[in-house]
């Protein structure tokens, strides 16, 4: 099977309305976890404050024409809908190819503890680059992080390409990683470089990076449908009911 498209929505709100949108989160968004051809969803939040985008959302779809579908259905939530009438909010969707992928070398394991949370953080980083520098880019890639895929705390990293060359941000990385120390030690001199030339360059590609907590998660309806199948073949005639 094909692998499924990555839906990436970048969400910029008010501080005093991230909560009430967490909140709010499953339920404005119920509808969509039964539309043919969703995948699963995992709603993000910033670990800083002072992150460009507060919220990103990660879905999975099986086709361009199954999200489009599902969204001119779409129905916001309430908590939703009254953000968006206020002011203030603003999303950035976009559906992506993975270009590059680099495994997590300890897959099953959980992060090192200090994040607060049973499960490593995510990286997401956002790239905005000149006109005619995406090839480039993603060519270059696995040599540009090489470095980084054998850092401690490093646990996977896939680059995303836009499907559509009028998305907003052609390329966005998701990687993981046990802590924000980890990441933090493993990045300095790329994160450094990368500041000089921006300010050498102003056409150099930009990074938005920003380390976040899953906040909701939906799963993927057909693993849990794969699931349950295999456990139904696995039990034994005795051990099923009458």
């Amino acid at each position: 099977m094909t692998e499924p498209l990555v839906l990436i929505n970048l969400f910029t709100l008010p501080p005093q309305a991230l909560d009430p949108f967490v909140a709010g989160w499953p339920a404005s968004t119920a509808g969509l976890a039964h539309a043919p051809g969703f995948r699963g969803t995992r709603l993000h939040r910033a670990v800083s404050p002072d992150s460009l985008y507060q919220i990103v959302n990660v879905a999975q779809w099986n086709s361009a024409e199954d999200w489009q579908a599902a969204l001119s259905g779409f129905q916001p939530g309430g908590e939703r809908r009254r953000q968006a009438e206020a002011g203030g909010f603003n999303s950035q969707p976009a559906l992506y190819h993975v270009v590059s992928a680099t495994p997590d070398p300890l897959p099953g394991q959980a992060g090192d503890g200090q994040t607060g949370a049973s499960e490593p953080l995510t990286l997401i980083n956002v790239f905005t680059l000149p006109e005619g520098a995406v090839d480039a880019f993603v060519a270059a890639w696995p040599a540009n992080i090489a470095a980084q895929t054998h850092a401690p705390g490093f646990r996977g990293t896939r680059l995303h390409r836009a499907v559509s060359p009028d998305a907003p941000h052609q390329l966005v990385n998701i990687a993981h990683w046990d802590s924000a120390a980890a990441w933090e030690a493993a990045t300095a001199g790329w994160r450094g470089s990368e500041e000089r030339r921006g300010q050498a360059d102003e056409h150099a590609p930009r990074a938005e990076p920003a380390l976040y907590r899953v906040v909701s998660v939906t799963p993927d309806p057909l693993a849990a449908t794969s699931t349950t199948q295999s456990t139904s073949q696995n039990v034994q005639p005795s051990q099923r009911n009458p």
